[in-house]
C-alpha cells in the first residue's frame, strides 16, 4: 500500500513537471505573449499605494522588442466617506472610491488619457484596528483590479 501511494505521488509529479505549465504572470510569458512595454512609470502623488500599482505592472516594463512603449504617469486618489450613522450620529457603513487617472505618453507625446474608478461599501466594525486592517485590504483587493484594467487598456491601444 505504502509503494502504490509513493509510486503516485512520483508519477503525479512527473506529469506536473512535465506537462508545460508556466504562469500566467510570469515575466517570460508576458514578453512572449504582450506587445507591448512599459519604458517607466511616474507617480504624481506620493503615497505607500503607489507600491500595489507598481508591483502590478513591473512584469510589463522594460521589455525588449515591442513595437509600442509607453511612459506612464499615474495620479490616484482615495476618498473615504461615511454613506450612512445610526440614530446616535455614529456611522454604520463606509464608501470607497479609488479614481486612478493614467497619462499614456508614447514617443514623449500624449498618447491617450484615461481614468478607472471602483467603490466598495462597506460596515462599520467595533474593532478600529480591525477597521483598518479591512480596509487597507479593500483598497488593496480595489487597486489591484484596477491595474489588471491598466493592463487590459494598454493591450487595446
Amino acid at each position: 500500500m505504502k509503494n502504490i501511494k509513493k509510486i503516485t505521488i512520483i508519477l503525479s509529479l512527473l506529469l506536473l513537471f512535465s506537462c508545460g505549465y508556466e504562469a500566467i504572470h510570469s515575466k517570460k510569458r508576458i514578453e512572449k505573449i504582450n506587445n507591448f512595454s512599459i519604458e517607466k512609470i511616474v507617480f504624481l502623488s506620493q503615497k505607500n499605494i503607489n507600491k500595489i500599482v507598481y508591483n502590478k505592472l513591473k512584469n510589463y516594463t522594460n521589455l525588449e522588442k515591442k513595437t509600442k512603449n509607453f511612459i506612464l504617469n499615474i495620479d490616484i486618489i482615495v476618498n473615504k466617506s461615511i454613506t450612512s450613522k445610526n440614530k446616535e450620529g455614529n456611522p454604520e457603513i463606509f464608501s470607497m472610491k479609488i479614481v486612478l487617472n493614467l497619462d499614456i505618453l508614447k514617443d514623449d507625446i500624449l498618447n491617450n488619457k484615461v481614468s478607472f474608478e471602483e467603490t466598495f461599501e462597506y460596515n462599520n466594525q467595533s474593532n478600529k484596528f480591525d477597521l483598518e486592517q479591512y480596509e487597507n485590504n479593500i483598497q488593496n483587493n480595489l487597486l489591484n483590479k484596477i491595474s489588471g484594467d491598466i493592463v487590459r487598456h494598454l493591450y487595446s491601444i
